[in-house]
């Protein structure tokens, strides 16, 4: 996966500028400069198959349509914030005191911006399944309930997660759904029922 790497980069340069920041040694400021410059070439390249794939492959009805825009800005933004960086460290270089302030700020941003992106791209992974393959029982299970009619009665799960009005081998393992109900008919009722009914 390509998008581990601006991650690492990132990650890398805004521990490098901090570490140059408390102890103002040139070479963590390379270090910072140069992992900038790779998180940023990285996020470029890693940018064209995530847009592709936002843009073609997911639905626009789809809750990862949006989702993927929160995560695509996010990205982006994190994207130009190292280029900013990027900016103003590399002509630094040389300098036997180069600039200890903007590389923590721009980095810091940056990998915060990273990090939400993430959240929302752990979204559409684990709620909206994009790129996952979901087994035959997976994609039942993940198929919502119809709607009931007016009147219709609260429908139980039966043992095997199969739906519909319980028989009576399975009065005693059915769990009913949502609010409790009324026991199915055939059940003892009054004080003592509870412990009289099957277990």
């Amino acid at each position: 996966m390509i998008i581990a790497y601006p991650i690492a980069l990132y990650t890398l340069a805004l521990v490098a500028y901090v570490i140059f920041a408390i102890g103002g040694i040139p070479f963590w400021f390379q270090v910072g400069t140069v992992a900038g410059v790779g998180g940023a070439l990285m996020a470029i390249v890693a940018a064209v198959p995530g847009f592709l794939d936002w843009a073609l492959g997911v639905p626009s009805t789809s809750p990862a349509k949006a989702h993927g825009l929160r995560h695509m800005l996010l990205n982006v933004t994190a994207l130009v914030l190292f280029i900013i960086n990027d900016i103003v460290n590399v002509p630094q270089w040389l300098s036997p005191t180069p600039d200890k302030l903007w590389g923590v700020v721009f980095a810091f941003f940056g990998v915060v911006c990273t990090v939400a992106a993430g959240f929302f791209g752990w979204i559409m992974i684990q709620d909206d399944h994009v790129g996952v393959a979901l087994s035959p029982e997976q994609a039942r299970l993940e198929r919502p309930l119809a709607p009931r009619a007016p009147g219709e009665s609260e429908p139980w799960r039966q043992p095997g997660g199969r739906l519909g009005t319980p028989t009576p081998a399975s009065k005693s393992t059915a769990v009913i759904i949502g609010r409790h109900r009324a026991p199915p008919t055939g059940w003892p009722q009054g004080r003592h029922a509870a412990a009289s009914r099957p277990q």
